[in-house]
C-alpha cells in the first residue's frame, strides 16, 4: 500500500538525494525505499559518502574517477533501475564511499533517484559522532536521520551506541544513562541540529526504526516528538519497521512546532439505498439534503480532512460537487461496502494516521460525538475506536493505519465489523457515548419516516 509505505510518506521526487544518517537500521531503510521506487518504475542510485557492506542482489558499479562515473552510470541504466555505486572495494569487504560533490554532480546530470548511506553505525541503534561525521552531501533534498527503537531501556554505552562517549558529551549526560524517551527526544535534537547545518535546504524527517519492537510505538513517538526541543522539529517524525511488508507504522505530523495526528474522515455515500427504494442521500432533511446534513455536522466537529465515497449516479455527483468537498467515486459499488472502504482508503494522504468511516445516512450524530471519538483515539492510540451507547458498538468508526491492509483484504458486503472482530481486546478502544444516534441509520422508508417526526 503506498500509504504504508517509505516511498509514499518520503515522496522523493524523480531527481532526489536522499540522505540517511544515526544509526538503527539506515541500510535497511535504504534498501527497502529502493525496492519500492524501482518497483514503481523509477531508476535508483544507492551510495555512500563513508563505507558500507555491499547490498546483495544489486548490481555493483566501481569508479572513482568522476570523468568515468557518469558514462558508466548511463550506459548501466538502459538495461537495469538500480545500482550501487562505490570508488573501491575494501580488503576488510565493504565498499569506499564517493565524494560528495561528485554525488551532487550525478544528480545534476542524471535522472534518477539517489541514496546516500551518510555516516556507519557498526550495526547499533544509535551513533555519536567524530568532528568529521557524518557526511551529507551538501545539495541533499532530503535527510533522514535514524535512531534504533531497541535502544529505550538500555544504557548509553558502547554495547548500544557507536561511539557512546561522543553522543553522550553532544547531549549533555553521563556515560551509562538510562536511555528513555527524552533521552531519545535530546539525541534527535542533536541529529537534526547537525543534519541541518551540513544540507540546510533539506526537508527533514526523523525515523525511529525496528517500531514493531514497542509496546506502544504511537505514544512512545508521540512523548519523544514533544520532548523535542521546536526548533528542531520537522515536517513528519515517522516511526518504521523497515523489514516488514508494510514498513511505516506512525506518522506524527508538526503544526506549530507541536506534534499533530492527522486524521481523515471517509464518509461513505456510495449505497445502493436497495430497501429505501429510491436514493435516500438525496432526501430531504430539514433546509438540506439527508447527505449535506452529515457533512454539516462533520464540517462543525472541526475535522480538516474530509472525503466522501460516491457511487456514479449523476444526481449524487451534482451533490458531491455543490459540497466542494474532495469526492472519489466508487464503480464497484454495487459488490458491497469493502469497495468503498477500500476506496477511501487510498484515497487519503500518506501522513494520515486513522481514518474516521462515518455513514451518510446518519444525520443526526452531532459534532461532539466526532470529536469526542478523535479525542480518544489520540489518547489512547489503539486500532480501532468506536463509539457505544447502551452496550451497543455503533458507527462512526476510527481505524488506525495499522488495520488498513486488513481493510483492504475486505470483499463483498463485508464491513469493517469483521475486522474488529478479530482485534484482542485491547487493541479496540470503546468510547461511551450519550446519544442513541450512534446506532441510528436511514435504511427504509419507516426509518426515514421516524427521523422527520423526530
Amino acid at each position: 500500500m503506498k500509504q504504508l509505505s517509505l516511498s509514499g510518506v518520503l515522496n522523493p521526487e524523480a531527481t532526489s538525494l536522499v540522505s540517511f544518517y544515526g544509526a538503527g537500521g539506515k541500510t535497511s531503510l535504504i534498501n527497502r525505499l529502493a525496492e519500492e521506487m524501482t518497483a514503481s518504475g523509477q531508476k535508483v542510485l544507492i551510495t555512500t559518502t563513508t563505507k558500507i557492506f555491499a547490498p546483495s542482489g544489486i548490481p555493483l558499479i566501481l569508479e572513482n574517477n568522476e570523468k568515468q562515473i557518469t558514462g558508466k552510470l548511463e550506459e548501466h541504466y538502459q538495461q537495469s533501475c538500480i545500482a550501487v555505486l562505490a570508488a573501491e572495494s575494501l580488503p576488510s569487504g565493504k565498499l569506499k564511499g564517493i565524494n560528495p560533490a561528485i554525488i551532487e554532480k550525478i544528480q545534476r546530470k542524471m535522472n534518477i533517484i539517489i541514496l546516500v548511506e551518510a555516516d556507519g553505525a557498526g550495526k547499533l541503534p544509535l551513533k555519536g559522532h567524530d568532528m568529521d561525521e557524518p557526511v551529507i552531501p551538501e545539495r541533499s533534498d532530503l535527510i533522514v536521520p535514524v535512531v534504533g527503537a531497541d535502544a529505550l531501556g538500555k544504557s548509553l554505552d558502547f554495547h548500544t551506541v557507536h561511539r557512546a562517549d561522543k553522543l553522550a558529551a553532544a547531549i549533555g549526560v553521563a556515560e551509562g544513562t538510562l536511555i528513555t524517551e527524552d533521552i531519545l527526544a535530546r539525541i534527535f535534537n542533536y541529529l537534526t541540529a547537525t543534519g541541518r547545518r551540513q544540507a540546510c535546504r533539506a526537508k527533514l524527517v526523523p525515523v525511529i526504526n525496528k517500531g514493531d519492537l514497542l509496546i506502544a510505538p504511537g505514544k512512545t513517538a508521540w512523548r519523544i516528538a514533544g520532548n523535542m526541543d521546536p526548533g528542531e522539529r520537522s515536517e513528519n517524525m515517522l516511526v518504521t519497521a523497515a523489514l516488514k511488508k508494510d514498513p511505516v507504522n506512525i506518522v506524527l505530523n508538526f503544526s506549530n512546532g507541536r506534534p499533530k495526528i492527522k486524521v481523515t474522515c471517509v464518509i461513505l455515500a456510495a449505497g445502493a439505498s436497495l430497501r429505501m427504494g429510491r436514493d435516500k442521500l438525496i432526501l430531504p432533511f430539514g433546509d438540506n439534503t439527508i447527505l449535506e446534513h452529515t457533512i454539516e455536522q462533520i464540517d462543525l466537529s472541526g475535522i480538516d480532512d474530509v472525503i466522501i465515497v460516491g457511487r456514479p449516479d449523476q444526481m449524487l455527483v451534482e451533490l458531491l460537487k455543490s459540497t466542494r468537498r474532495r469526492f472519489v467515486i466508487n464503480e464497484d459499488y454495487r459488490s458491497g461496502i469493502a469497495s468503498s472502504l477500500k476506496a477511501g482508503i487510498e484515497a487519503v494522504d500518506s501522513n494520515t494516521q486513522g481514518i474516521l468511516f462515518a455513514l451518510a445516512d446518519q444525520p443526526l450524530i452531532p459534532p461532539s460525538v466526532y470529536r469526542q471519538i478523535i479525542a480518544s483515539y489520540k489518547e489512547k492510540f489503539k486500532a480501532v475506536t468506536c463509539p457505544i451507547y447502551a452496550g451497543q458498538r455503533g458507527n462512526p468508526v476510527l481505524f488506525d493505519r495499522c488495520t488498513w491492509p486488513s481493510l483492504m483484504n475486505l470483499q463483498g458486503d463485508v464491513g469493517g465489523r469483521e475486522i474488529i472482530n478479530t482485534l484482542p481486546p485491547d487493541e479496540i478502544n470503546c468510547q461511551i457515548v450519550d446519544t442513541e444516534s450512534v446506532l441510528q441509520d436511514i435504511d427504509t422508508p419507516e426509518d426515514y419516516r421516524k427521523l422527520r417526526e423526530d
